[in-house]
């Protein structure tokens, strides 16, 4: 994930509006919660410009504190474990009291993220301190009910927990031992602060900020009533298998069993995966990416999905376009299905546009449409699967291709400065 900052004054937003917007015309506004594990992104990585421009809406990226300067907890900095989730509400109150000079509907505020930025939007929905600050709310490819044992999507950790990293973190940067714990860290650089930081970082609960685990906070119905759009990509853990496997992991049938146990440890889990996803010669690394996914990802989704389905209206998508550019190269190995890593990242409104040419053009509308009609007050009566592929220039199941909801060429862009807001470019 581009961007990011070590500099203390980072906490920016980027505000992107279409020309048809203004006081008189006020239109939907979209705030984007960049992804990056915790510890990497910005909200400059986004070039907002088409999400505004074909939708129509307002679009709002956001930096948040990150790593240990976001979510490093101690018991002697109150708030600590959540200052990102605290940044993302501080942007989300700016949003309510400001937009509207911008020409942004300040009662029609959609949250939206992906990867970590979809699990910080299942954060907000379960902390009390963002109660109305935001009306609907999109979550991609960062399912609430993410768990620690299922590391390779976002999750949080206990307050007790967080607070033994921070202790070793501290230790770590010579400040275990400190009078005041504090105080020394403050002096610490912040590139050694990051260096000793884990890979990636978690948001805290049993906090102020976040009482719950999401995941627990969600099963119990303890959430804010908006309307949800949730899904995830098709062959979300091919871009995780391809990693493990060029970094010496090969998976053959000989080895497939020790990379289970060493990915899977859960007991009992190791055998049941064995036996539903068998390992044959040629196929080894998209099997492994199809565990990573369905672990991690499709079933945490297909839970959250119906944890608040049943409490909101949800609608629910998958991505499934094999010709997206890829972030990452996939297994290079024969597959039995293609070895493809799927993601919906630089296709999403916002990223750089493959070229005109390319086939992620058909997938890329349908995915514009799914996240620009935010006016939408329907309640289903179920939760919708939309797979978004192109079929024959259409969507598998959504019948013929429909015109752009809002038509004709995309209104020109109009940069505007507010003097209460600082932008980073």
């Amino acid at each position: 994930m581009p961007g990011g900052s070590t500099d203390e004054d980072c906490l920016h937003l980027n505000v992107t509006t279409p020309d048809t917007a203004g006081p008189a015309h006020p239109r939907p506004v979209v705030v984007w919660l960049h992804g990056g594990g915790f510890t990497t992104g910005a909200g400059s990585s986004y070039d907002a410009h088409r999400m505004a421009t074909r939708g129509d809406v307002v679009v709002v990226t956001v930096n948040y504190r990150l790593g240990a300067l976001g979510f490093l907890a101690h018991s002697g900095l109150p708030g600590s474990g959540t200052f990102g989730l605290a940044d993302q509400q501080a942007a989300l109150r700016w949003v309510r009291a400001e937009i509207g000079a911008f020409g942004g509907d300040a009662h029609n505020v959609t949250l939206a993220g992906e990867s970590a930025g979809g699990y910080s939007v299942c954060a907000q929905l379960a902390s009390p301190a963002a109660a109305g600050l935001f009306d609907r709310a999109i979550i991609e490819s960062g399912p609430c009910t993410g768990r620690p044992d299922r590391p390779f999507a976002p999750s949080s950790i206990p307050l007790n927990t967080a607070r033994a990293k921070g202790a070793a973190l501290a230790a770590q940067v010579g400040c275990g031992a400190a009078r005041d714990v504090t105080v020394c860290l403050r002096h610490v650089d912040v590139a050694r602060l990051l260096s000793a930081q884990d890979t990636d970082q978690q948001p805290v609960y049993s906090t102020p900020l976040l009482p719950s685990d999401p995941a627990a906070a969600i099963a119990g119905g303890r959430f804010h009533r908006v309307p949800v759009l949730i899904g995830n990509t098709h062959d979300e853990g091919n871009g995780w298998a391809a990693g493990i496997v060029q970094a010496g992991h090969p998976v053959t049938p000989d080895t497939w069993p020790d990379v289970v146990a060493t990915f899977f440890p859960s007991p009992g889990q190791a055998k049941k995966i064995l036996r539903e996803y068998p390992v044959h010669r040629t196929d080894g690394g998209p099997v492994f990416g199809a565990v990573i996914g369905d672990a991690n990802f499709a079933c945490p989704t297909a839970r959250t999905d119906g944890l608040l389905g049943s409490q909101v209206p949800v609608w629910r998508y998958e991505f499934a376009d094999e010709h997206a550019p890829p972030l990452t190269p996939a297994p290079s190995v024969p597959a039995r299905r293609p070895a493809r890593r799927r993601t919906a990242l630089p296709v999403r409104p916002g990223r750089p546009p493959p070229p005109p040419d390319s086939r992620a053009e058909p997938a890329r509308r349908h995915h514009d449409r799914l996240l620009v009609p935010l006016r939408s007050r329907r309640r289903p009566e179920r939760s919708v699967v939309a797979t978004l592929a192109p079929a024959d220039g259409g969507v598998p199941g959504a019948g013929p291709r429909r015109p752009h909801p809002y038509g004709g060429a995309p209104p020109p862009l109009r940069v505007l400065e507010h003097p209460r807001m600082t932008t980073d470019t």
